[in-house]
């Protein structure tokens, strides 16, 4: 039993491998919603809507990329907010809500203390964590994980990140972030 055929599958070739293991078992596929039955009408309307639920996923997957192509374009981060930063909702005058990123008061300096600190040539990338974390700098906690030290890797994939200088980049072309960079062009350069 589904609610919707859709919930199942998302294309007409997965539709069809799911229908023939069902029956296969003699098992029978009950749509909560829609008018499915082991009848010539239905198994039409099956095919039907396995077509339709094709498109849909389709259209809404191209409909998603240009409306992420478009949202970078303009400056805006996609997903969630890398550290040193976070997802804020801001308010306009007109009573509009829009989604941006601010510096994280929390951790946001810790990230340009990094750019800093690294472009000195004093430390090696295991001492730079170890600074930071001696110093408080600890990841954002997630449904998943509890915020904890920085591991090396995820320093030096973070230091080298465009995004810091203030760009967005999106299907590798890159934007001017509308976000406050946490570093120089100098001091990136240095790093």
């Amino acid at each position: 039993i589904v609610y919707k055929l859709s919930r199942m599958n998302r294309n007409r070739i997965d539709d069809a491998f799911v229908v023939m293991a069902l029956r296969k078992y003699a098992v029978t596929l009950v749509s909560a919603t829609e008018s499915i039955d082991e009848t010539p009408v239905g198994q039409l309307m099956h095919g039907m809507l396995a077509a339709f639920n094709e498109f849909r996923s389709a259209e809404d997957g191209a409909d998603i990329r240009y409306k992420m192509g478009q949202k970078a374009k303009n400056g805006g981060t996609l997903g969630r907010a890398k550290l040193g930063y976070l997802n804020v909702r801001e308010k306009l005058e007109d009573g509009r809500e829009v989604r941006t990123v601010a510096v994280d008061p929390e951790r946001g300096h810790f990230v340009s203390l990094a750019f800093e600190l690294f472009a000195t040539n004093e430390y090696t990338m295991q001492r730079l964590c170890d600074t930071l974390t001696d110093r408080g700098l600890r990841t954002r906690p997630s449904g998943r994980h509890p915020g904890g030290p920085i591991a090396d890797s995820r320093l030096s994939t973070l230091l080298r990140d465009r995004y810091y200088l203030g760009y967005v980049t999106h299907e590798g072309i890159e934007y001017q972030g509308r976000h406050e960079p946490l570093t120089t062009p100098e001091t990136f350069e240095q790093v």
